[in-house]
């Protein structure tokens, strides 16, 4: 932190100090911001011991897939327990497989311990966005003048994706 500080031509100065922010357990997401359908990827968080003393810390890790801001079934991944050395971090990792069908991943992650009788905690909460790994595409587009009636044959195609696309008919007065 600086200040300057200013009065007249002959009063002015400035102040040094530094301050150092900090907590005995910190977690840091690894987590990638965006994911595709069907990847299957390690889901790291790192934990580091910024304490003057050893830490044993336990790790716990929630996902909850979300669609369209539904929410839903939240998945509990395995506690880790883990120690570290003053000033030592280490990388937690989970195998994780993106669902199919979801918007967004919910990832809620806890670290706890107790140092010196007092419990010491940290929190990360990262939400992660799915992308669709194939993305829905028009196969085939008519334009008819509804002056008669008119049957068009559809079907899905052989290796279409379960629950994807669609038919979508528009009708106009005019083509402008």
């Amino acid at each position: 932190i600086v200040a300057i500080a200013n009065g007249n031509a002959d009063l002015f100065g400035t102040g040094v100090a530094t301050i150092r922010a900090t907590q005995d357990l910190m977690l840091f997401s690894g987590l990638p911001p965006v994911v595709r359908e069907e990847d299957k990827f390690e889901a790291v968080a790192t934990l580091r011991n910024a304490s003057e003393q050893k830490q044993t810390a336990q790790v716990s890790a929630t996902v909850t897939a979300s669609t369209r801001g539904a929410l839903g079934k939240t998945i509990t991944l395995p506690i880790r327990e883990v120690s570290l050395k003053p000033g030592q971090a280490e990388e937690l990792s989970w195998l994780a497989i993106t669902p199919v069908n979801a918007d967004q991943l919910l990832w809620d992650i806890t670290v706890n311990a107790t140092a010196d009788g007092k419990p010491v905690t940290d929190r990360i909460k990262f939400t992660q966005q799915i992308t669709p790994a194939i993305k829905v595409r028009t196969l085939q587009a008519t334009l008819l003048q509804l002056d008669q009636a008119a049957n068009i044959d559809v079907a899905r195609p052989k290796d279409a994706l379960a629950n994807r696309g669609g038919i979508k008919i528009d009708l106009s007065r005019s083509l402008a």
